[in-house]
């Protein structure tokens, strides 16, 4: 159902694009609606033909294709996809689980600050139990 509709605003576009060609700008991209005026000047009448954009075709061309791809399962909703991955659950830590979790934060923070300056700090690796030795990076 949406396919035939789809494609007869696509029928609709390309006749446009034929019969609008010499029109510019835009003409040849079918996308233009003309209207007709008539302007009164004295006694004289004035037939003004103006050509624009047609927003109701251009609307209904999205809305028919984002409803096939939201039933395809092919659509995202912009506003989840830009949404940053839920964080862990930090409810149940207490005051200084939390300030521990800033601190562990703020320094990778400051590491990845680092690299994208070009000035990468000494990497920490852990080299026996409960030593730790800086190495130049």
């Amino acid at each position: 159902m949406y396919q035939d509709i789809v494609d007869r605003l696509h029928r609709l576009i390309a006749a446009r694009a034929e019969a609008y060609k010499d029109v510019r700008p835009g003409g040849d991209t079918g996308l233009l609606v003309e209207t007709t005026r008539s302007l009164r000047k004295g006694k004289k009448t004035i037939i003004v033909r103006e050509y624009a954009i047609d927003g109701a075709v251009l609307s209904e061309l999205r809305q028919y294709t984002r409803q096939a791809a939201i039933e395809a399962g092919e659509w995202q909703e912009e506003a989840r996809a830009h949404q940053p991955p839920p964080g862990p659950d930090l409810s149940g830590l207490t005051s200084e689980q939390l300030f521990e979790e800033q601190r562990i934060l703020r320094e990778a923070m400051q590491q990845i600050e680092a690299v994208r300056t070009g000035k990468p700090q000494p990497v920490l690796i852990e080299a026996a139990m409960g030593t730790v030795e800086a190495i130049e990076g």
